[in-house]
């Protein structure tokens, strides 16, 4: 599991780790709020109530104050990640249920944390640094995704096992993360729901990795 970030310079008193805290929890609402270009230290300064001067000695930069903000982030979306696949009602479910609960992980979570990711991944397309600290979250969510689906690898019709369901979970990020960034009618004029959508996906990885998923998703 990803562990915790580092903050450069962790304080020690109290008082600097609470101007720390409300910091960090301010970068993170106006990237909700702005994304990337309405980022700036001054904004942060005011949400957060902390000296613009502070706030440049403890980060260095907006750019890594922007980096903190996304990996405290998205520690938080890997904690929830691993609590959501690591539970106990995996070993109830079928294979067919398995996949549409997997596929639901996924696309609730992208659409929980909306705000935020879209913020972070409009940046990171043309960021390299917000790409490189973002990768290790979704590698971390297609392990988790990978690992439930392949306790039934044994109902998997596919040659290789592994690879089809890593497809599978590069079509699900991939469109509902598109989704996110662009809207229901982006690449076609059909508009349906977000529910919807998670349903055809469902039929879609079900039909791919064991042959079937015609009907309703569990």
């Amino acid at each position: 599991m990803p562990q915790p970030p580092a903050v450069a310079r962790p304080p020690r008193q109290k008082r600097s780790r609470e101007s720390l805290e409300r910091a960090l929890t301010a970068a993170i609402e106006v990237i909700v709020d702005h994304g990337w270009d309405g980022f700036t230290v001054a904004e942060v300064s005011r949400r957060a109530q902390v000296s613009v001067g502070s706030l440049y000695a403890r980060f260095g930069s907006k750019e890594d104050l922007f980096i903190a903000a996304q990996e405290r982030y998205l520690h938080g979306i890997d904690e929830e990640c691993s609590a959501y696949f690591t539970d106990a009602k995996w070993a109830q479910l079928s294979p067919r249920e398995t996949v549409a609960a997997a596929v639901q992980g996924v696309s609730d979570s992208i659409e929980r944390h909306g705000g935020f990711l879209r913020g972070l991944m409009l940046r990171a397309v043309v960021d390299p640094e917000v790409s490189a600290h973002g990768s290790p979250s979704i590698h971390h969510l297609a392990e988790a995704f990978s690992a439930v689906i392949l306790v039934h690898r044994d109902s998997i019709r596919r040659v290789d096992p592994e690879l089809a369901v890593d497809v599978c979970f590069r079509m699900v990020f991939s469109a509902f993360g598109r989704r996110l960034l662009y809207g229901p009618v982006f690449e076609s004029p059909r508009e349906f729901s977000w529910e919807r959508f998670r349903a055809e996906q469902t039929r879609a990885c079900c039909a791919y990795l064991l042959g079937s998923g015609s009907e309703d998703p569990a």
